[in-house]
């Protein structure tokens, strides 16, 4: 079936703050999912950070990523990347071009976590794994589901192994509750068989009524057959697999206000524990004394593994005196086989989401490192705006951009910092960007809206009601204000808002006569307003909140209207009567957002909680860019990309001749 196709017209007005949602790497290359859906993909070279491609196609945050490796080039051009939404989409990229080389809508049902290639497949196929009782076996070509493979107690996921008994590859599983199962798969088959040898294992996760433990990755040691490590949030537990046997060697627990949230091996003998405080810990794996790499105990005397903890590492969050969201680090090792001493030198990547600048860290390790003491070393976070490659231009009248929005396929609305919006043929717009206030007076098709706000405009949106089209404008002032795009004029204002307006949301109801004419507009101190368009009135003020919207669900029928906010609070309001029928909490709140019986629009939200800052600025889905190249910023006026998930097919239209590296 032929995907639809999307025009996407790519522009950056203001910089653009990225919120990362999991990272991985293949050198000289970092790739970071984000909760907008899309996937920046970075360049790294002698310990800069440079923006080298924008993903853009996924519709929900991404989950999970991985990369196919060609084992016949060296700069990583050829390989492949995966990634997965959080809506079980699949979609596989060209890591030279950006180019998006398939989809699969449906490729896991449920929230995949984890996207996993194994070596003893030579790259055939991903095993997708997550918030569900299966794991998706994919072609990694056609990323066709060749195989469902069940039979789990609860949440799974898995590793493959050496089996120096059998002298084999072969799977494990982990199940959230701590299980473990042995499998084989047959590729010629894709066929999946459970070793029905009792694995007799000690118990890997363990009640606790403080934290609650669940398993969350397990992985295996390629230099060692047989040892696996299993991370669960209070432990990490390095085992042997030999004759259906679980040997624990080591646990390592987490620390009392904290827990795990993953765990890798690096190099031959190292590994790396991440902890959710955003610290993390270099160990020296040490084998059975008289074991070589590659063999396994084979004397009682040669029994248990020993690890030594080398180095802590801590991000300086207080560095850049910005806010970093609990838990928001993701981590990743670079590993870069192409050094003068022919050796591989390993890096870790922290990137750390802000609501406003988040930060990225690169720290090199030195696998030759076997100190006999542990050391402490503070690592220093860069703020990404300091890589942004786009200089922020002002228009000598009206300043800078601070909000646009498309009102048709040949118009562009532009709001900016001295609270004027401009309605202006695409054309215009892209040709004269940084100065529109020199060619806009006594332009046909053009709308100027002078001084419309007090301020900075915030957000814009478009609504049609009634074979009229008007434009509904937000601004730092806390006003929401119409204007007719027909005839250009002012239709009314309102004063709902004490606090800038952060956002319009279109309800996902468009049944409800009552609703169907709404827009909702929603304020930095989180109160949402119904505004209708058809009657020119605000139907209701729904007052503020210290955490951000996450979700509106709309049971008119039951004459209810449910907001969801992010601290897990929800609150049910009476439309008739405009009184607050109930607040919810916890597993209720989320049960009742969850009944998929009623339209629901979730927000996202670009703010932890109510701030005092207002200054922020406002990141929409078209914005202007100028694209980095090789070290001069030169205007990019026009980038438009057809973007078709089978027909693989890229357009690109340019002001300037420069080869740019964002799609």
């Amino acid at each position: 079936m032929t995907s639809p196709i999307s025009w996407p017209l790519v522009v950056w007005h203001n910089y653009s703050n990225p919120i990362t949602t999991c990272l991985t790497s293949n050198y000289p290359y970092i790739f970071a999912g984000q909760k907008d859906g899309h996937i920046w993909i970075y360049t790294l070279h002698n310990e800069l950070v440079r923006h080298k491609l924008l993903l853009v196609g996924h519709k929900a945050p991404i989950a999970a990523l991985c990369v196919i490796h060609n084992s016949e080039t060296k700069n990583g051009n050829n390989d492949i990347l995966i990634s997965a939404a959080e809506d079980g989409e699949i979609a596989r990229w060209n890591i030279s071009d950006g180019r998006c080389l398939g989809v699969n809508a449906k490729g896991f049902l449920g929230v995949p976590r984890q996207l996993k290639i194994f070596n003893q497949f030579k790259g055939r196929y991903i095993f997708c794994t997550g918030q569900s009782n299966e794991i998706c076996i994919l072609d990694s070509t056609s990323l066709e589901v060749v195989r469902i493979w069940g039979g789990h107690s609860s949440w799974v996921t898995c590793s493959d192994f050496y089996d120096i008994d059998t002298e084999r590859g072969r799977l494990v599983t982990i199940t959230m509750d701590g299980k473990l199962d042995i499998w084989d798969f047959d590729p010629s088959r894709q066929a999946i068989f459970k070793d029905r040898t009792h694995v007799d294992q000690s118990q890997l996760v363990k009640e606790n009524d403080k934290i609650p433990d669940i398993a969350i990755n397990i992985s295996s040691n390629s230099s060692f057959p047989g040892l696996c490590m299993a991370t669960t949030r209070r432990n990490v537990v390095i085992f042997v697999l030999r004759n259906n046997r679980f040997v624990p060697e080591i646990t390592l627990p987490a620390k009392e206000n904290t827990s795990w949230i993953d765990a890798e091996f690096y190099g031959h003998h190292k590994l790396i524990l991440y902890a959710q405080d955003g610290e993390y810990f270099e160990y020296l794996l040490k084998p059975p004394e008289g074991v070589k790499p590659g063999s396994m105990p084979d004397q009682e005397a040669q029994l248990y593994y020993s690890v030594k903890l080398l180095q802590t590492y801590r991000l300086n969050h207080s560095e850049n005196g910005s806010y970093t969201m609990a838990g928001s680090c993701h981590n990743t090792i670079v590993c870069n086989k192409m050094t003068h001493r022919n050796k591989p030198e390993y890096s870790i990547i922290s990137f750390c989401n802000d609501a406003t600048n988040s930060t990225f860290a690169i720290n090199t390790l030195n696998e030759n490192n076997i100190q006999e003491e542990e050391e402490s070393t503070l690592i220093s976070l860069n703020p990404f705006n300091d890589i942004w490659p786009i200089k922020e231009r002002k228009d000598p009248k009206f300043g800078c951009i601070t909000a646009t929005v498309p009102v048709s396929s040949n118009h562009l609305a532009i709001g900016y910092e001295n609270g004027t919006i401009c309605v202006v043929p695409l054309s215009l717009a892209l040709l004269h960007l940084s100065n529109l206030s020199q060619y806009v007076a006594h332009k046909s098709g053009v709308r100027v809206f002078e001084k419309a706000h007090h301020g900075p405009v915030t957000c814009l949106i478009v609504h049609e009601s009634h074979q009229y089209q008007y434009l509904l404008s937000g601004g730092q002032d806390g006003a929401v204000k119409i204007w007719n795009l027909i005839d250009g004029k002012y239709i009314v204002s309102f004063t709902v808002h004490t606090l800038p307006v952060q956002s319009f949301i279109d309800p996902a109801e468009q049944t409800e006569t009552r609703i169907k004419g709404c827009v909702v507009s929603v304020a930095s101190d989180n109160s949402v307003a119904l505004i209708s368009v058809d009657s020119m009135s605000c139907l209701f003020i729904f007052p503020s909140h210290p955490y951000p919207l996450s979700a509106i669900q709309w049971r008119t029928s039951e004459d209810y209207l449910v907001l969801g906010y992010s601290d897990e609070t929800t609150y049910v309001w009476q439309l008739a009567s405009g009184y607050l029928d109930r607040v919810l909490h916890g597993k209720t709140s989320k049960e009742v957002l969850d009944d998929d019986r009623w339209p629901i629009n979730h927000v996202s939200a670009s703010i932890p909680s109510i701030s005092n800052n207002n200054s922020s600025k406002h990141n929409v889905n078209i914005r202007s860019i100028t694209s980095y190249n090789e070290g001069k910023i030169k205007d990019l006026i026009l980038l438009l990309l057809l973007l078709s998930f089978q027909k693989i097919t890229d357009y690109y239209y340019y002001y300037s001749s420069s080869n740019v590296n964002f799609i």
